[in-house]
This record gives C-alpha cells, structure tokens and sequence, in this order.
C-alpha cells in the first residue's frame, strides 16, 4: 500500500505524487474540459500539441520549478524575417454543449528581458485563452510593457499595459474568457483587470474551447524567454 505521498503505478509499485495529484476538477466540469499539467514526469502533455516555428524552442526543463523538478521552457528568437517565432503548448476541445468560459491559471517564470521586442506593432503572446474564433491572450509589447488583448476573428483589441511580471521569479497568474464578453485577468499581487465589459459585447457561440501555453511573436521581436509550471486549464459549458 502507497504512503501519503505516493500513489500507485498501476504495477503493483508506488511513485511520488506530484503537484498536479493534489488538484481536483471543479464541481460541474467534464473530466475531458480540465486539465492539469505540472511536467513533473520529466514528458510533454499528451493531450497537448507543442508548436515550434522560426527558431522557437520548447521543452520540460529542471532549471526551474515552481513545484519540484520540472516545468515547461519556452525560448522565442527573432528570425529576421518578420514571420514570428513560437514555442508553445495548444489545447484544443470539444464538446456538445457551447463553451461559457475558459479560465487558465499558470505559474509563470519570467527570465530577465534580453532587449525590446517590438517592432512595427508586434508583440509576443504569452498565453492565451479562447472560445472559438474569440481568444485572448496575455502579452509583452517592449516598451509598452505587459498587458492584455483579444479579438473575435477581426481586429486585435488592446486593453492596455497591465501590470509587470517581476522577473527572475515565479509569478501566479489566471486569464479567463467568457461567452457574454469580459476578458479577466488576475495575477501579481492581486493585480485585476476587466476588459471587454461594456455590457453589449457577446463573442459568437462555439463549442470549441481551447488554450496556449509558451511564447509566439506577431511580428519580428527580439529574444525573449519564460518558465512555466503548475498550468490548469478549466472549461465550462
């Protein structure tokens, strides 16, 4: 019999439990709209898809980790080319009831910024949340600092700079998006934003709820790189 801090292999054997193994889905969510992702295992999520473009670089790392030993590396690189670059995690699902929200909380690692990534309006995302075409998504715009956008299959909005992540330390954040409009955002020492709320805004209806975890650039921008860990990924229908 497995202690309390281990629990069975399915092989008769006990492993470690990790941060995830303490977590439990949300009253009135679908086992298949949660997701818990602690890259303790040392392997990727399956039932995620690991994006890498134009010299973006993804992979489970042990030099950081807000829960023991592992998280998630994301290094975004220009390529000189102005296409963008991406390292990111995607997670995409259906069900048979339309998506109301999608709500991502992460522990976020922000490594020092090695130069200014903007150029010509770009910007790189940092994770993102979406329901259907409507998705956003937190991000960093050089000079402008951090902040929040979103768009429903048309142009980008902006809700402006935000808050700073303090670098070279883990930083919790959760960004969640609904079907009636507001985009939320929570994070660094109860810092609270609300765009999108002005009462009349509601995206278009979708089944279809999904998530981004690492970086991507719009645009050519300079060097940038993060940790992640701890990512929970909640819909509800």
């Amino acid at each position: 019999m497995c202690g309390t801090t281990s629990k069975c292999d399915g092989s008769g054997g006990c492993i470690n439990k990790t941060w995830c193994d303490s977590q439990t889905i949300p009253s009135g969510v679908n086992v298949a709209d949660y997701q818990c992702v602690d890259f303790d295992r040392g392997t990727l999520p399956s039932a995620w898809t690991l994006k890498q473009v134009a010299g973006g670089m993804g992979a489970i790392s042990s030099m950081q980790a807000s829960s023991a030993p592992n998280s998630f590396y994301s290094l975004q690189v220009e390529n000189g080319q102005g296409s963008g670059s991406a390292a990111a995690l995607t997670w995409n699902g259906a069900g048979s009831a339309a998506v109301k929200s999608v709500t991502l909380g992460l522990d976020i690692w922000r490594v020092s910024v090695k130069g200014v990534p903007i150029y010509n309006g770009g910007w790189i995302d940092e994770f993102c949340v979406a329901i259907g075409s409507a998705r956003a998504c937190f991000n960093y715009e050089g000079i402008n600092g951090f902040g929040v956008a979103y768009s429903s299959g048309g142009p980008r909005l902006s809700c402006g700079g935000t808050m700073d992540l303090y670098p070279n330390r883990w930083n919790h954040m959760e960004l969640q998006i609904s079907s009636t409009g507001p985009v939320e955002l929570r994070g660094v020492d109860g810092a609270f934003l609300i765009c999108n709320n002005d009462g009349t805004t509601v995206f278009p209806s979708s089944v279809v709820g999904s998530a981004a975890v690492g970086l991507e650039s719009v645009g050519s921008a300079a060097q940038l790189d993060a940790y992640v860990d701890n990512v929970v990924l909640t819909v509800r229908r």
